[in-house]
C-alpha cells in the first residue's frame, strides 16, 4: 500500500476544522487553497483509543467563498471532517483509512472505492443518493442516515456490526449476508420487506415507519429490542410476529 495518502475537500465555509490521525509519527502538508501551505508537527498514532489521538486542525479565513483544501501524508488512518460545508471529499488517494466521519456537509458523492480498509463509516446528513460500499468489505459500522438514498446493497459485509441508515427513502435493503449484524436502524424508509432471517446475532432492530406488511422475527434468537410500529402489518401479521417473538425481546425507544 502506498505510503503517501492524499485527501481534497472543497468547502464554501469561512472557518475549517478537521481531526486526523495516522499509522506512523509522520508531518502532513496543507494546502489551504488561498496560495499558503502549512507543515504541521507529526501526526498522532492512530490505534483503538483513537480518540485520544486525534490531531485536530482550525483554520480561519475572511470570509465564506469557494475553496480547495489539500491534505498529504503518510498513511492518514484516521480523518474527521463533519460540520465543513464540504460540497465534495476526495478519498480515492488515501487507502489507509480505516475511520472516515463526514457527517453534516453537503456531499452529494462520496466515492470509497479505493478505501478497502475502512471499519466505520459516519456520512451521516449530507445530500447522497448513491453510496456504493462493495469494495468496503472491512467494514463494521455503517451510519449513513438522513440522506437521499433509494438502495443500500451490503450482501458482501460479513464483520458489519452495526448498521444505521434511518430517514432515507430506502425502498429496498437486503441484509442477508450481514451475519454478525447487532444492530439495525431502518426507520423511517419506505421498505415493503425486510428479511432479518439470516442475522441470527441481532439484538436491537429498529424498523418502525416503513411500509412493512410482515415481520418474521423468528430465527433472531438473541433480539432484545424491537420496535416495528407505524408499518402497514394486518392484525394477523402481528400475532404472528409475536408468537415467534423469543422472552428477551422488548420494546424500546429510538437509538436504544
Amino acid at each position: 500500500m502506498n505510503k503517501e495518502n492524499q485527501i481534497t475537500m472543497t468547502t464554501i465555509a469561512d472557518r475549517v476544522e478537521f481531526n486526523i490521525a495516522g499509522a506512523y509519527a509522520t508531518s502532513i502538508t496543507i494546502d489551504w487553497g488561498d496560495g499558503k501551505k502549512q507543515a504541521t508537527r507529526k501526526l498522532k498514532l492512530f490505534d483503538e483509543s483513537y480518540i485520544d489521538k486525534k490531531f485536530k486542525i482550525v483554520k480561519e479565513f475572511a470570509a465564506e467563498a469557494k475553496r480547495t483544501i489539500t491534505i498529504s501524508g503518510e498513511c492518514i488512518t484516521y480523518f474527521d471532517c463533519r460540520k465543513n460545508k464540504l460540497t465534495e471529499l476526495d478519498v480515492s488517494k488515501a487507502p489507509s483509512l480505516i475511520i472516515l466521519d463526514c457527517r453534516i456537509n453537503q456531499l452529494t458523492a462520496l466515492d470509497v472505492s479505493a478505501n478497502t480498509a475502512l471499519e466505520v463509516l459516519c456520512c451521516v446528513s449530507n445530500k447522497l443518493t448513491i453510496l456504493d460500499v462493495s469494495k468496503n468489505t472491512e467494514l463494521i459500522v455503517l451510519t449513513c442516515f438522513q440522506n437521499r438514498l433509494t438502495t443500500l446493497t451490503m450482501s458482501r459485509h460479513t464483520v458489519l456490526n452495526e448498521l444505521w441508515c434511518f430517514n432515507n427513502p430506502l425502498i429496498q435493503l437486503d441484509v442477508s449476508g450481514n451475519t454478525a449484524l447487532t444492530q439495525l436502524g431502518c426507520w423511517q424508509n419506505q421498505l415493503t420487506e425486510l428479511d432479518v432471517s439470516q442475522n441470527t446475532a441481532l439484538k436491537v432492530l429498529h424498523c418502525h415507519s416503513n411500509q412493512l406488511t410482515a415481520l418474521d422475527v423468528s430465527q433472531n434468537i438473541v433480539l432484545e429490542c424491537l420496535d416495528c410500529f407505524g408499518n402497514e402489518f394486518t392484525a394477523e401479521a402481528i400475532n404472528a410476529m409475536f408468537e415467534t417473538l423469543h422472552d428477551n425481546a422488548i420494546e424500546c425507544e429510538e437509538g436504544e
